[in-house]
């Protein structure tokens, strides 16, 4: 099987729920307070593993409590993290309120900025195979993004970005881009179009093919997903408890499918199965299923 290498954030998590999300100059009491691993580069690493890839993940931790728990908690679970590096600046941290299912999210990059591009290309350069899916993200660097998507494309990768958060996304990284897998309000604020109905959608995947992308994939939700001209609906309506995770997870069972050399449209129900999954439970990278899960759901 060929690997999955993931060049993204590892962040520190500090969830609480409230009954609502507080207006400016507002406390509200809370409930549910959970601390634990997450960052869209760990997590994504952490439901490959989970789902039965091969999982090597590149990026920055610090040299504190938060940086040894999230490098310990991916060993957990079988993540390669030769390619973690640690830094003298504190581990990224996210604290994350979540009110009736909804979240919001506010982030301290710290290490994950601290990332050295020409550090990631040296690891690139010498693990990456033909066949094997290289997977990215925006909670890094920009021009380590870009830098990495070409030589990954150069070394023969299927590669795959989530442009979460989308702000910065460039034209240099979409044109290294096998798969783009934007949720809704992403794809929006990349193109500049509405993400509501499948026409629409299909204005979507022509903005980012014309940018260089082979494959456009934009998350929906309770709607399910958009591919190739078409919107797959979600296997199974869930009781939603968290949707932190659901997204990672989506892109983590999508690039491990791809590296045992399933096709997209044969790997769009196991993703969303697995995503299904992950929104019924809190936390991000604990809530993420295991393979087994998913084969007992089918």
């Amino acid at each position: 099987m060929s690997k999955v290498h993931i060049l993204g954030s590892i962040n520190f998590d500090l969830v609480i729920h409230a009954d609502c999300m507080p207006s400016q100059g507002e406390t509200v009491s809370g409930h549910g307070f959970l601390s634990n691993s997450g960052g869209k580069g760990a997590n994504q690493a952490t439901a490959v593993a989970k789902l039965g890839g091969d999982a090597r993940l590149i990026g920055a931790i610090g040299k504190d409590f938060f940086g040894e728990q999230s490098l310990n908690l991916l060993k957990e679970v079988g993540v390669d993290c030769l390619g973690v590096e640690q830094v003298d600046v504190n581990t990224g941290t996210a604290v994350i309120f979540i009110s009736n299912g909804d979240n919001r999210i506010i982030i301290d990059h710290g290490a994950n900025f601290a990332i050295e591009p020409n550090r990631v290309k040296q690891i690139l350069k010498q693990n990456v195979q033909q066949g094997d899916v290289f997977v990215t993200q925006m909670e890094v660097p920009v021009d380590c993004i870009e830098q990495s998507l070409q030589l990954a494309k150069q070394q023969g990768a299927i590669t795959v970005l989530n442009p979460a958060p989308a702000k910065d996304v460039t034209d240099t990284m979409l044109k290294y881009c096998d798969v783009v897998i934007p949720n809704e309000s992403e794809a929006e604020l990349i193109c500049g179009l509405p993400a509501e109905g499948l026409e629409n959608l299909k204005a979507i995947d022509r903005y980012f093919q014309s940018k260089g992308v082979k494959n456009v994939i934009v998350t929906l939700g309770a709607k399910g997903c958009y591919f190739n001209g078409a919107i797959y609906p979600i296997p199974r309506k869930v009781d939603v408890v968290d949707t932190t995770a659901a997204g990672d997870t989506f892109v983590g069972a999508l690039c491990t499918r791809l590296a045992q050399g399933k096709t997209i449209e044969e790997s769009l129900t196991f993703c969303q199965t697995a995503s299904a999954i992950t929104i019924t439970r809190n936390g991000a990278q604990i809530a993420i299923p295991w393979l087994e899960e998913i084969e007992k759901s089918a």
